[in-house]
């Protein structure tokens, strides 16, 4: 079986079938593109219809194809059928049809939804290797001139066994190594270490749940790295079998994978080895209650070359969720804000009665300034200080811009932020978060300031950014 690599492109071609009909099989071709997705192009349609195909979307697709190779399409749907010419006393040609298969599975053919559950997920990860930082190389070589030899020394180091807050499901950074093949001759040789995050199930897992198991970890390596982390390879064990099969989808793929080095990491797995279990799982519970705050947090590493105002409303959205999900409170005590609201209430005329319930029904809501407040308060001086320099014009900076690209009234334009300005309000305002994060993690105050300050010099174009569109 080839090594799989979602960054490259591949094709399939063969016959194609439902699993209800297998009768009724199409000749065509998959072809999988990292950043167009996976279609199937068949010669006819599964309707066997000429005219009008009496489906467009099917759960399941097996194909059968060269080196009698099975693979599973999963959820697809036509987006194309070709164009039907009827002519008199002649013959009709059947027309291709092509589909969009959101997933498929080399090397296996899977008949009903059901039985899209595994036992084991092994994920690599652009950058997992540099983030764990485990080598079984030792770190000088032994050279001996005189006797013109040189040796290598490589022990595979153990897995890595940590706990998921998932019943009866454990995961591991398993780490690999890459041998050469033997062969006549050789002139050179490659040894290639690879790190995997696994996960491992004493009993069947759904395909959705281990995926969110798998983005959930995807996030926090994008968190750990401060960077776009993406997934380069995705093979699944299934419960009828012992093999592996390759699994393929749309896993945003990026035309500018950065390799970083060691030192150019935000947070190193050895920095947080001692308490890394109790901090995953707290990461993991963070996704349970925020999975929407987290994706509009990390998707923005994932798409940095492009930047627009959506890009700043998505951020300030994760920010306000994110305190609104944790720290939601009221500005007073409930029963004293209802018995000032009675007394304003009675104070008034019958006739403005309504009016004034209705205007002050949601008056003890926090507003977005204050939200903002409290979390750069639950921040050390010591981190602000070196992305923010005026707190009270950052949060109004974030207020007015927000207001402004929300209902873009006229009035409110006179104090946004725009261009190059609003892009470094975005990145302050993840920074923020950021620094939120690690206080929800746990970590202690020393270890967010050591973090900050190690990279402290990636930052300094935002102590540059203008303010001279506030006034």
């Amino acid at each position: 079986m080839e090594k799989m690599n979602l960054r490259e492109k591949i094709s399939f071609k063969g016959e194609w079938f439902l699993p209800s009909n297998e009768q009724l099989r199409l000749v065509g071709e998959l072809t999988y593109d990292p950043f167009q997705g996976s279609r199937l192009e068949v010669h006819g349609n599964f309707s066997n219809s000429v005219i009008f195909p009496s489906c467009e979307k099917y759960d399941i697709i097996i194909g059968l194809v060269e080196g009698s190779r099975y693979i599973t399409l999963y959820d697809v749907f036509l987006i194309n059928s070709g164009n039907v010419s009827l002519v008199k006393n002649a013959e009709t040609s059947i027309p291709n049809c092509i589909y969009c298969v959101n997933y498929f599975f080399v090397d296996c053919a899977i008949e009903k939804v059901e039985e899209l559950s595994f036992t084991q997920a092994n994920v690599h990860f652009h950058n997992l290797d540099e983030w764990v930082g485990i080598s079984g190389f030792r770190k000088t070589y032994d050279y001996d001139l005189d006797k013109k030899k040189v040796a290598v020394q490589y022990k595979l180091p153990k897995p890595v066994k940590f706990n998921l807050p998932y019943e009866g499901i454990i995961a591991s950074f398993n780490i690999t190594l890459e041998c050469p093949s033997t062969c006549i001759f050789t002139k050179n040789i490659s040894l290639n270490q690879r790190t995997f995050f696994c996960v491992d199930s004493s009993s069947n897992v759904p395909l959705k749940s281990l995926q969110n198991i798998v983005a959930c970890f995807q996030q926090f390596l994008i968190l750990c790295t401060y960077q776009g982390t993406y997934i380069d390879s995705f093979t699944l064990r299934h419960k009828s079998s012992n093999k592996f099969v390759s699994f393929y989808f749309n896993s945003f793929p990026s035309d500018n994978y950065k390799t970083l080095l060691f030192y150019d990491l935000f947070i190193r797995y050895s920095d947080i080895r001692l308490n890394f279990p109790k901090i995953l799982s707290r990461w993991y519970d963070l996704c349970d209650k925020m999975g929407g705050v987290l994706w509009l947090y990390t998707t923005r590493f994932l798409d940095e070359k492009h930047f627009s105002a959506n890009d700043f409303l998505n951020m300030a959205q994760a920010l306000e969720s994110f305190h609104s999900l944790l720290y939601n409170h009221s500005r007073e005590d409930e029963s004293v804000f209802k018995n000032r609201l009675k007394r304003i209430i009675n104070s008034v005329s019958g006739e403005d009665k309504d009016y004034i319930k209705d205007r002050l029904a949601q008056s003890n809501t926090l507003t977005l300034s204050e939200r903002i407040g409290e979390l750069v308060g639950k921040c050390s001086p010591d981190v602000l200080s070196i992305f923010i320099d005026d707190v009270d014009l950052f949060i109004k900076q974030i207020r007015d811009s927000r207001n402004y690209y929300t209902h873009y009234t006229k009035s409110g334009k006179k104090h946004i932020l725009y261009g190059v300005d609003l892009a470094y309000l975005t990145d302050k305002i993840r920074l923020l978060l950021t620094c939120n994060i690690l206080v929800y993690l746990k970590l202690s105050k020393k270890s967010i300031i050591q973090i900050f300050e190690n990279k402290k010099h990636q930052f300094e174009y935002l102590k540059k950014a203008t303010s001279s569109a506030i006034s």
